[in-house]
């Protein structure tokens, strides 16, 4: 009797793909009036250890210049600025984690968001990163439209 091979997970490459066929070109804001602002916190060391690689920014960066039009990020030259520390439930000890800061700009839709959740649970999972939390948080902005002087 043969095995029944189990599914194959699919990796980060995999996955940016699908995004990029799914939302590609679709979600660049104007840039002037309704948008969302999107601010990842990704992890780039968690207990010392390296998380999400070169690579794998790389491969998110031109994710987000296809979908969104571009991005903006924390200085990782040096050191990530930003430092986390959290104490999950049954710990007794915190987790001490560094990020940069990713921020995007999307048109204010439901596709959006619905892009947003799909590279959350991607990003957070075992295979890719083994990443408990992946923060991204979502705020309503109006862009300011220029305007010329008389």
């Amino acid at each position: 009797m043969a095995r029944k091979q189990l599914p194959r997970k699919p990796n980060l490459d995999e996955v940016v793909a699908l995004l990029r066929h799914r939302y590609g070109g679709r979600l660049k804001p104007l840039l002037d009036g309704l948008a969302y602002r999107f601010t990842i916190w990704l992890p780039v060391q968690a207990k010392g250890k390296p998380v999400f690689s070169d690579d794998q920014r790389h491969q998110l960066y031109g994710l987000f210049r296809d979908c969104f039009g571009g991005f903006s990020e924390s200085n990782l030259q040096g050191f990530p600025p930003w430092s986390g520390s959290w104490l999950p439930e049954g710990a007794d000890v915190p987790i001490v984690d560094h990020h940069i800061i990713i921020i995007l700009y999307t048109l204010q839709d439901a596709e959006a968001l619905t892009c947003l959740r799909q590279l959350k649970w991607i990003l957070q999972q075992e295979h890719i990163a083994a990443q408990q939390i992946v923060l991204i948080e979502q705020v309503p902005v109006r862009l300011i439209e220029a305007l010329a002087i008389a």
